[in-house]
């Protein structure tokens, strides 16, 4: 089975947290529609997820709930289950202890781990607490794969990198610091400052009856559903952590690639909304190629695309894009480095192109004015 996107694998935990309360209330069947109303979402989106499962429904019994939980539990914790740690049993480390205890007996945190010599030799919530000195071995010798991490944020980085040695391959980050890892590690970000500010913000705004300032609207309470997908593929990535930023702050999902051949093959799995493109990459013109590409591909033809570049100061290629850009199947041009709200207008203005105005020519010249050209001097 190809990688699932991120996003939808979400949407599969939280319907398993509901199928889970189904099943304890006996509810042993159930409906797109039903789950749909109960996650927030449209039946449409339910029933594409539901297509990743081996299990189907029919429109006579719908789903049975028992088979879906056992399907989404090999699909997200695997076969036998998985094992995380704690790392960090201060007040917050101590909450997350007693908040997943016993929530899911295949995914279980065997240990904790602390510095303070008067927490070592505890036991919270059922999970022993050892000193950090014994951290590298009870990792490996457990297999556990998953770290939460809740430490100060000056030593994060120095906690993940021995988490990463032992073998560690994903981290659930409550610091406030953005944890460098290689591309075979997946974090998750929970920064509970920062969810605290953004709500104080909307609650000062709605609460007045105000709008932020530019006439910008407010995106809230959006449903997963009516989020805009953004593909970005680009080998740099500290411009895909500010993508990243930027897009998610400003209210669309983010999935990245680091390159080409990854990108098209996530592309077929994730159905962006719109792609951002790098021209250099691993060779040259490797945005070009991919381009091409995606140009041929039924499925991602009338997907637009958002071509940034500075190939012809970086590369030295000879392409100038008021030129040879007209010939290419992208939609638009950004140069680099992009101000974050260029890249948002951009984007917004791509988002509302029609079918019939998508440039999938390939090779064909267009007018110059069916391409956007943006730059921060705007």
């Amino acid at each position: 089975m190809p990688p699932i996107p991120e996003r939808t694998i979400e949407r599969l935990c939280a319907y398993r947290r509901i199928m889970f309360r189904w099943h304890q209330q006996g509810k042993k069947r159930f409906h797109s529609h039903e789950l749909a109303d109960e996650a927030g979402i449209t039946s449409a989106q339910v029933r594409r997820d539901m297509m990743s499962l081996k299990t189907l429904g029919t429109p006579k019994n719908g789903y049975y709930t028992d088979n879906i939980i056992e399907e989404l539990g090999l699909i997200i914790e695997g076969e036998g289950g998985q094992k995380a740690v704690l790392v960090g049993v201060g007040n917050l480390g101590r909450a997350i202890a007693s908040y997943l205890d016993g929530m899911r007996p295949d995914l279980r945190v065997v240990a904790a781990f602390d510095v303070d010599p008067a927490k070592v030799g505890q036991t919270f919530n059922h999970i022993p607490c050892l000193s950090v000195d014994d951290l590298s071995t009870v990792v490996r010798q457990e297999d556990a794969l998953i770290a939460i991490v809740a430490v100060p944020s000056n030593v994060a980085q120095d906690m993940a990198n021995q988490l990463m040695e032992a073998g560690v391959r994903a981290f659930v980050n409550f610091t406030s610091v953005r944890l460098k890892v290689p591309e075979n590690v997946f974090v998750q970000d929970i920064d509970i400052a920062i969810a605290l500010e953004k709500s104080a913000y909307f609650a000062r705004i709605l609460g007045t009856g105000g709008a932020p300032s530019g006439g910008e609207s407010i995106a809230v309470s959006e449903t997963i559903s009516q989020r805009k997908r953004v593909l970005c593929i680009d080998d740099d990535r500290d411009i895909i952590d500010s993508y990243r930023s930027i897009l998610g702050s400003s209210g669309y999902d983010v999935e990245f690639a680091y390159d080409g051949d990854r990108g098209l093959a996530l592309a077929k799995t994730c159905n962006p909304d719109l792609i951002i493109l790098d021209v250099m990459m691993r060779y040259a013109r490797e945005g070009f190629d991919v381009a091409g590409k995606l140009r041929q591909d039924e499925q991602l033809r009338y997907v637009p695309i958002l071509m940034l570049t500075s190939v012809a100061s970086e590369v030295g290629s000879g392409f100038d894009r008021d030129r040879d850009g007209l010939s290419l199947p992208v939609d638009a041009f950004v140069d680099k480095p992009v101000a974050p709200f260029t890249l948002l207008s951009a984007i917004r203005r791509l988002l509302s192109l029609s079918r019939e105005q998508i440039n999938v020519a390939g090779g064909v010249t267009i007018p110059r004015l069916s391409l956007l050209h943006y730059s921060d001097e705007a």
